[in-house]
């Protein structure tokens, strides 16, 4: 069971990362595409976050800044 504890809970670095390379895919000015793309990656760390919160050990404080991530992203 901690194996599965810590996959789904090392998910959320992943998470990031992928919206991060979005960002690093983007050449110059962003297209509505690289945008949604951009979005989209936050709502699967916001998702992760909300759903993984007490398994995973994540502050309420963190879930407010990783959403804050997200309304940025918008």
């Amino acid at each position: 069971m901690r194996r599965e504890a810590r996959a789904v809970c090392s998910e959320l670095a992943g998470l990031r990362g992928e919206a991060a390379s979005v960002v690093k895919d983007m050449n110059g000015i962003a297209t509505c595409k690289d945008l949604n793309r951009f979005a989209m990656a936050w709502v699967r760390v916001v998702r992760h976050a909300r759903e993984h919160r007490l398994s995973c050990r994540i502050s309420g404080d963190a879930v407010i800044k990783i959403e804050g991530r997200y309304r940025e992203a918008l």
